[in-house]
């Protein structure tokens, strides 16, 4: 009990601060981002503990979702309820089907030496799976009138992209560092995936500041 409850926790909190902190700096209009780590984290987590990873990755999914709240009460609204019930059920049913779906396509998941086994795991993980994820949260905002219609689409891509990102990068990260014994091998899928991770949030937030900045001036001349 004592090692479930550890596990839960574990989970929940790394999912949970990798989702703020992701949220805070690379955040598309409030909800998509450019990247999304808890999504490769999920999928890790399950692949490494099986079904005894779901609640935490449920708890840490509704945690997260209380971030765009102005008041924790908030959450007692019917439609906010919704929403992040919504959400959280699609992201954790989105890394549990990833999971399914490779452990009975892939011989060896949790084996990152093989190329071909890799690459599958990461498609079937990353841009096919978090389809559900971007398909059922983005439905949510434009039904709950959170964003209008003509900016789903956008929200939709870059949702998708964002969790996809999220598993290519984070996923072999969180792998290698809990079923791998040596620390070379370690080093060698931790390394290059932070510093990928490290690129794309820079690269995203110089972006962000000087489409920001642009607007700012842009407002100011009118």
């Amino acid at each position: 009990m004592k090692n479930a409850f550890t596990l839960t926790i574990s989970i929940a909190l790394a999912y949970f601060f990798t989702g703020y902190l992701s949220n805070s700096l690379l955040a598309i209009d409030g909800y998509a981002v450019a990247a999304w780590p808890p999504s490769g984290i999920a999928l890790a987590s399950i692949l490494l503990s099986r079904n005894r990873a779901l609640p935490g990755v449920l708890l840490g999914a509704f945690l997260v979702n209380l971030i765009h709240l102005d008041n924790v009460s908030d959450i007692l609204h019917w439609q906010i309820m919704l929403q992040a019930i919504g959400v959280t059920l699609a992201s954790t049913f989105q890394a549990w089907l990833a999971y399914y779906i490779i452990i009975h396509l892939v011989k060896n998941p949790l084996e990152l030496s093989s190329l071909r086994q890799s690459v599958q795991g990461l498609i079937i993980g990353g841009p096919l799976c978090s389809l559900i994820a971007a398909s059922a949260g983005t439905a949510l905002l434009v039904i709950n009138d959170v964003i209008p219609h003509y900016m789903a689409l956008n929200n939709f891509v870059a949702w998708w992209i964002g969790d996809s990102i999220g598993v290519l990068i984070f996923t072999p990260l969180v792998l290698a560092a809990f079923s791998y014994n040596h620390i070379q091998q370690r080093v060698q899928i931790i390394v290059p995936s932070l510093v990928i991770y490290m690129i794309i949030c820079v690269s995203f937030y110089g972006a962000s500041s000087v489409k920001k900045l642009r607007t700012s001036n842009v407002n100011r001349l009118k």
